[in-house]
């Protein structure tokens, strides 16, 4: 248990790091930071989301799509693994 709470940590921290670069217009480092979270937790819809955003902020449609996918499977999974 204690090591899901300082991962759960982490990734927040990873998280707020990412927007306060993109709030200093840093979008790169923001895309660094993001990324560097889900390397270390895939399936962290916070993360995803926002690095979708990024993308749809930079026009990268090709990019914000797959992560959309990625989003969108990170969900199916969720709703089906916790109805068995």
């Amino acid at each position: 248990m204690k090591g899901e709470e300082y991962v759960d940590i982490k990734t927040a921290v990873y998280n707020i790091i990412a927007v306060l670069y993109f709030r200093k217009n840093d979008i790169r480092n923001s895309i660094i930071t993001l990324k560097t979270l889900l390397s270390t937790n895939p399936h962290n819809l916070n993360g995803l989301a926002n690095l979708e955003y990024l993308y749809k902020e930079l026009k990268k449609d090709k990019d914000a799509l797959e992560t959309r996918k990625r989003i969108d499977q990170v969900i199916y999974n969720q709703l089906f693994i916790s109805t068995l």
